[in-house]
């Protein structure tokens, strides 16, 4: 295992985990094309770059693609994966945004083809006191979400794209919705790649 002690400043940790990676013999020091200093730097414009591109950028969506999910869901007698915001048509501003973020994807990143906004998630429960369980919240309160999902069936919603995160297992996209949108995600997103 490999400590890191998260309270340091980025350059001293970062130049910490090279130096402990170097030292055990997975990196080599004329592997690095920089010094841990410069790509510091690097990484710290290009996320400046990335978040300004997504300023402001709004998507309108129509999630017309969850009354299919719903319907073949209620066939099979069970309640849907999830309730979300699909974006099935974007403007070519969005579509240029989304882009931009995928040129800083690790290669065995793979882009999600479907992009959307999860509110509720059921997992193909049979019940809702079953989908509140797997989500660990009392069945009164996924009720709740659940009526406020169906009652925005259909219809067209803005969502404001905030802030570009990714990590080593996934790109997203931070969104603020419409107040009036129920969603049980304290942290709503849409998942551009993993």
């Amino acid at each position: 295992a490999l400590e890191v002690n998260m309270a340091e400043p980025a350059l001293q940790a970062l130049s910490g985990v090279v130096a402990e990676l170097c030292r055990r013999g997975f990196l080599a020091e004329d592997q690095l094309r920089m010094p841990v200093e410069q790509a510091l730097q690097a990484a710290e414009r290009r996320e400046v770059e990335m978040r300004e591109a997504s300023a402001g950028v709004v998507a309108a969506a129509a999630p017309s693609s969850v009354k299919a999910a719903e319907t073949e869901a209620a066939a099979a007698g069970s309640l849907p994966l999830y309730w979300g915001i699909f974006f099935d048509e974007v403007d070519a501003t969005t579509r240029s945004t989304w882009q931009q973020f995928s040129s800083s994807w690790p290669s065995y990143f793979k882009q999600v083809p479907d992009k959307h906004v999860t509110l509720l998630f059921a997992g193909n429960a049979d019940s809702d006191e079953k989908a509140a369980k797997k989500l660990e919240m009392p069945a009164s309160d996924f009720a709740r979400l659940r009526s406020a999902c169906e009652r925005a069936r259909g219809q067209a919603v803005e969502v404001v794209m905030e802030r570009y995160v990714q990590d080593a297992d996934a790109a997203c996209v931070s969104v603020k919705l419409p107040l009036e949108l129920a969603c049980a995600n304290e942290h709503p997103h849409i998942t551009l790649a993993h």
